[in-house]
């Protein structure tokens, strides 16, 4: 185990960099419930099966953590909310089991953050996303780890120089 001093990165920074090498696909997308459903379920599939033995848990790591990230409290969670808060893999491993034949992280409320977000993966390189009152947040993580790009809303500062809007 690494000492304090040790040069080397968070585990949350390796855990992201081996999700961002991943290649999927989405293969079904599901609303019970019609368009206008609050959840949403997406099955896909790692595109090499060489990558499930390295990529599950950065894979279930990254899903959860964009999940967090995202979401916000509702009713009396809001008393255990933090606006900076960060995800690590502790978060991941307390929710982490083995159950038929599959990897599955189960979150609710985490940290006064409502959550709602089940992630999956088989040994084969299946995975299983469900996002209830999370509107379209499943496909957006997804979306990322394929190499899509969020849009960001920029201004023009007063120098001529354009960052991001706060």
């Amino acid at each position: 185990m690494p000492d304090a001093m040790s040069e080397d990165p968070p585990i949350e920074k390796e855990l992201l960099r081996s999700a961002l090498l991943l290649e999927l696909e989405v293969t079904e997308r599901l609303r019970p419930g019609g368009a206008e459903a609050d959840w949403i379920r997406l099955r896909g599939r790692f595109t090499e099966f060489e990558d499930v033995a390295w990529g599950a848990f950065p894979f279930l790591n990254f899903v959860t953590m964009l999940s967090f990230l995202e979401a916000g409290p509702a009713g009396s969670s809001e008393i255990h909310f933090r606006e900076e808060d960060g995800w690590y893999a502790e978060d991941v491993l307390r929710a982490l089991r083995y159950e038929s034949g599959e990897l599955r992280v189960d979150t609710d409320y985490v940290r006064g953050r409502r959550m709602k977000t089940t992630v999956s993966i088989t040994p084969d390189g299946t995975f299983l996303v469900e996002a209830h009152d999370r509107m379209d947040g499943a496909e957006r993580w997804i979306g990322r780890l394929q190499g899509e790009r969020q849009a960001t809303i920029v201004q023009q500062r007063s120098r001529g120089t354009a960052g991001p809007e706060s």
